[in-house]
């Protein structure tokens, strides 16, 4: 029914994205290269090595559809459990009521109560951010956002994030959504993590998990899997890129094998699928060792990249 669900969204999600234009516009005077994707723009100074990889567009554009769709299926979810909670209480009102007084609950109560009634809105991770445009584009493209976290572990990548978050000219609003750091990556994702012992006691930990978890590294993502999937929510999404393709397409197996457990056939028919199945499968094993597991929303092998959209659920 998720799956099922989410393809609409998305392909909702891709019509309306047509149709969006630059509402932010950036300094008129900026120092160095700018470059603008979606509705956002970063700039350049002369002599700048942070990476910014132009062939990754469909990826940001994917990745900007799939959570505007999973956001809005979570909506649906959280206003249905908060109509339940009305009727609920309602009900235990009445029973302390005299038969005159009773009345019958508004069945729309929920669908006319402003969304932040009942939804926090996401919580974003962006591990490996570099210029931050990928979050840059996440803040404004997309609704409902109660953070995002921009990590990097260059100071120099930091120090141009939030240049470019002020060369943007952001709302004051969703500026304070935007939160830099400069941490490892998958130190930072562990300190998120929610222990076994947390979900079964139900306990808050100190830091909690993301609701999405958006990795893009330069290569592949083995590395960072294990922290991935412990940092997110239950039911959270992740976005995972490989971006090694011709590791997952057969060029050095026995690499191939140290990362993912497989080994890749080289068929020129079938390699790109074979890829995407090693990642998933990778992130299946890794998962179980927590009592979790994968649902797979959208898997795209584009050139040399693969993306893989799923839901991380908690084993019953």
């Amino acid at each position: 029914r998720f799956a099922r669900q989410s393809q609409r969204r998305f392909s909702r999600s891709f019509s309306a994205m047509s149709g969006q234009r630059k509402t932010t516009p950036p300094d008129a005077n900026p120092t160095g290269k700018v470059i603008t994707e979606g509705r956002a723009s970063i700039v350049f100074p002369p002599g700048n090595k942070v990476f910014y990889n132009p062939a990754q567009v469909v990826n940001r554009d994917t990745s900007v559809c799939a959570i505007n769709a999973f956001a809005a299926l979570q909506i649906e979810e959280s206003r249905a459990k908060y109509q339940k909670r009305l009727n609920r209480n309602h009900r235990r009102a009445q029973m302390d009521t005299s038969d005159d007084a009773k009345s019958t609950p508004h069945a729309d109560a929920a669908a006319d109560a402003p969304v932040s009634d009942f939804y926090p809105g996401l919580h974003i991770l962006e591990a490996l951010a570099a210029s931050g445009l990928r979050s840059l584009r996440y803040i404004q493209e997309i609704e409902h956002i109660r953070q995002i976290t921009i990590n990097d572990l260059d100071p120099v990548a930091v120090q141009n994030i939030q240049r470019n978050i002020d060369h943007n000219q952001l709302p004051e609003g969703l500026s304070a959504k935007l939160a830099p750091t400069n941490a490892d990556a998958v130190q930072l994702m562990y300190e998120h993590r929610q222990s076994a012992l947390d979900r079964n006691n139900k306990a808050p930990t100190a830091r909690q998990p993301f609701d999405i978890v958006d990795l893009d590294p330069y290569g592949s993502p083995a590395i960072y899997l294990d922290a991935c999937v412990q940092s997110v929510a239950p039911g959270g999404l992740l976005c995972v890129t490989a971006t090694d393709g011709a590791i997952l397409c057969g060029r050095g197996p026995d690499l191939a094998f140290s990362r993912y457990q497989a080994m890749p056939i080289r068929s020129p028919k079938y390699c790109h699928e074979m890829g995407l199945r090693m990642v998933l499968g990778t992130l299946e094993r890794t998962a179980n060792r927590y009592g979790r597991y994968i649902e797979p929303l959208l898997s795209l092998s584009i050139d040399f990249t693969s993306e893989s959209l799923f839901v991380c659920m908690n084993q019953p």
